[in-house]
């Protein structure tokens, strides 16, 4: 992938050339400075143009003079860039202008990175037509059942204003005092939970914040998954506020207390459950904890921002 401005004689290249656009996270134009790092959101740089072509290893969006081609990258109907076939990238702040890195794994040990879409500017061909309906024939005998809807998200969290975790981390009762680490999936069930911390910009102030959790089918899902058991149908879960956000090393025995209990909830895949409704506190890092209440339900998920998403997330209205 190389940042170039379009060629001049080339009559076809346009079509492989684009400029891109950051969806989730930090969101903005992309532009690139000087040593080659492409960033998202920069303030004192201009949108860069980008060109894909066939002659295509690094994990970080960059262009370095001498520096081999990196082969995998694709632009798919709906004009989103992907990466070896996903669409996800990861967005890490720098301190510089307001810019974002930009990389297509997580970064260990940077907390505030956010999961991010590409998306490119008239470079995308067109989706394919949906086939035509079978034919069919009218029958005289009653039926029971009715056709079933088109499976929709719970909720599409893109080009909405919502809040992203920035910190998940695994609790366990079984290890107490073990630190289990930063962790891109929320864990409940039995003796384990998780901690999720949530910064709150203070773009948000004056703002309503709902806490909800996403719960989609397997179906409905793009470039997520989970394990989830509830043998007995009725597992609640309990959602807590916490009287400070988690650290890095937070524990089961060392994480923030309690601040706020919200009403145990009752979760089901396809759903989207609303915890609490709260005035954004603007500008500050809130704790949250996942818990099992009652019953025998077990979730594992990877925390996805892609339709449909799923998860803990702030919504911002």
């Amino acid at each position: 992938m190389l940042s170039i401005p379009p060629p001049k004689n080339i009559t076809n290249a346009l079509s492989s050339c684009f400029t891109l656009t950051a969806n989730g996270g930090p969101g903005g134009s992309i532009g690139q400075i000087g040593d080659g790092q492409n960033r998202i959101g920069d303030t004192t740089l201009s949108s860069a143009t980008y060109c894909i072509d066939g002659n295509g290893g690094t994990s970080t969006d960059q262009c370095d003079a001498g520096a081999a081609p990196t082969p995998g990258f694709s632009v798919d109907c709906a004009g989103t860039l992907q990466y070896k076939n996903s669409s996800t990238f990861w967005s890490c702040p720098t301190g510089d202008n307001g810019g974002w890195n930009i990389y297509t794994v997580p970064v260990k040990d940077q907390l505030k990175c956010l999961p991010v879409t590409l998306q490119a500017s008239g470079c995308n061909s067109a989706c394919p037509a949906p086939p035509p309906p079978a034919p069919s024939t009218k029958s005289c005998l009653p039926s029971s059942t009715s056709p079933s809807a088109t499976p929709t998200c719970p909720l599409n969290l893109i080009g909405t204003n919502f809040e992203f975790p920035h910190l998940i981390i695994p609790l366990d009762r079984n290890t107490p005092i073990t630190p289990l680490g930063n962790s891109l999936n929320g864990t409940l069930g039995g003796t384990k939970s998780s901690a999720f911390n949530f910064d709150i910009p203070a773009s948000d102030a004056g703002s309503q914040c709902t806490l909800v959790f996403l719960f989609p089918t397997q179906s409905q899902m793009q470039t997520s998954a989970y394990t989830y058991t509830n043998p007995n149908g009725n597992g609640t879960v309990q959602f807590t506020r916490l009287v400070a956000p988690a650290a890095r090393d937070s524990a089961y025995s060392t994480v923030p207390g309690t601040a706020e209990l919200y009403p145990p909830v009752q979760i089901r895949p396809g759903g989207k459950f609303e915890i609490a409704q709260f005035p954004c506190p603007a500008g500050e890092t809130i704790g949250l904890r996942m818990s099992p209440y009652a019953g025998d339900v077990e979730l594992e998920y990877f925390q996805d921002f892609n339709p449909c998403p799923i998860g803990l997330y702030i919504t911002v209205s």
